[in-house]
């Protein structure tokens, strides 16, 4: 039996992850209405792949003149706070408030105006520099970031009166005079015993100042998170090929590879699971078929079992993964079951496969890597030579026909499979 020889799925390149400085100057002289927040060595901090936090007077207006001048992001996402752009070459975020679900604890519009030129770029006077520092990672993620405890320090002993009113303006005078006194005393990691109270604090004091503006932040703060999660902006990837198509190998070096890239990345093979029990015991699949199909009754419970495994580990655990920016890619997918069921002791009805099908999460994209059954037969004899013939035309069918599918030649050399499979993740996704 043999197969007609579609034409491939032409693949673009992948970016560039060289940093466009030319077009960032650029960029930064047309939108001169920004403050670099910490990493002041801005070109120093794309080399090192950190991200970018620039504070502007407005937010959508700096996106568009970075769209501009550098082109279209992988994707962005757009938090009631921040709004992020991802790019291969970097990451920028552009605040227009210093908030906390929707209660300020520094005035943005002072920052702005009060801000020190040094060389290229502008960047906060020390106490508010300090303040930034402290208090993002403390009421956003709970803890002391340790690496800024010396900007602390030198903003109370250089800034110190302006450290000390913004302070009691965030937490009030009770809260605002302890955590000035550990400030001054050399000990602000002190405040990280008292996360709660100081979200609490802050909040009272963003109420007293303005009731309905943060009641107002505070709803649009849950509203763009629901959203984040209903949509999230980072892609899910799945990826499938018959055995010999080589996606483990092009996987490992491409996760190495986008690891240097990508904000976050995470792979999962088959499917994610919820319940620790139902997690995967990892080691090479040898013979795939060696085992004996379970009874009907036992193969319906296992495939119901695992469809509300799936569905909750998604709903539960990588929708927050993807809206915190992770990349999710799978190596084989619910699609496998319906190509290979003997892989996983399936005997049950088919109809039942193809019902299940339409209730687990769809990626954004189904690559799979194809490659002539000789080919596949060359790599592993872990199936017959007929086995590879109908898997490779049970994939190419089936991916063939998503709006979704991308098919990549992986008889190629594996640096060109991985390129080509590179090219496809690093294209703008939702933007």
């Amino acid at each position: 039996m043999s197969i007609a020889e579609p034409a491939m799925v032409t693949t673009p390149a992948p970016p560039s992850t060289q940093v466009p400085r030319e077009a960032l100057s650029g960029f930064f002289l047309g939108y001169p209405e920004f403050v670099v927040l910490r990493n002041h060595d801005v070109w120093g901090n794309f080399a090192r792949k950190g991200d970018l936090d620039l504070l502007v007077a407005d937010a959508a207006a700096a996106g568009r003149k970075l769209v501009e001048a550098a082109g279209a992001p992988l994707w962005r996402c757009r938090r009631s706070y921040v709004e992020g752009y991802f790019y291969p070459w970097g990451h920028i975020d552009f605040l227009q408030r210093l908030e906390w679900r929707g209660a300020i604890f520094l005035d943005a519009g002072k920052v702005l105006r009060e801000a020190v030129r040094e060389g290229e770029f502008a960047r906060p006077r020390l106490a508010h520099e300090a303040m930034v520092s402290w208090f993002t990672s403390l009421l956003f993620g709970g803890f002391f970031k340790a690496r800024y405890r010396d900007v602390i320090l030198q903003a109370a002993a250089t800034d110190g009166e302006e450290l000390r009113s913004c302070l009691a303006w965030a937490f009030g005078n009770a809260w605002g005079e302890r955590l000035w006194q550990w400030a001054r005393e050399g000990r602000p990691e002190e405040s990280a015993r008292h996360v709660a109270s100081l979200r609490r604090a802050v909040w009272r004091r963003s109420l007293s100042r303005d009731v309905a503006g943060t009641l107002v932040r505070y709803a649009q703060f849950w509203a763009r998170e629901i959203k984040l999660r209903a949509c999230p902006p980072a892609p899910m990837v799945a990826v499938m090929g018959p055995d010999g198509s080589g996606k483990s190998s092009v996987l490992r070096i491409a996760e190495e590879e986008l690891g240097k890239t990508l904000h976050q990345l995470k792979l999962y093979h088959w499917y994610p699971r919820f319940f620790r029990f139902a997690q995967l015991q990892r080691g090479p699949v040898l013979d795939p078929h060696g085992r004996l199909p379970r009874g009907s009754f036992i193969s319906v419970a296992k495939l119901l079992f695992m469809a509300m495994d799936w569905n909750l580990s998604y709903w539960l655990r990588l929708t927050h993964l993807r809206a915190k920016n992770t990349v999710i890619i799978f190596d084989r997918y619910y699609l496998d079951l319906v190509v290979d069921p003997m892989r996983y002791r399936f005997r049950g009805p088919k109809w039942l496969v193809k019902l299940i099908g339409k209730l687990i999460l769809k990626p954004d994209v189904c690559i799979l890597l194809d490659a002539p059954a000789e080919v596949l037969q060359a790599r592993k004899q872990e199936v017959t030579a007929e086995e590879s013939i109908r898997q490779r035309e049970a994939y190419r069918q089936i991916v063939g026909n998503m709006k979704n599918g991308i098919i990549i030649d992986a008889a190629r050399p594996l640096p060109e499979v991985v390129s080509a499979f590179n090219g496809v993740i690093l294209q703008p996704w939702r933007s």
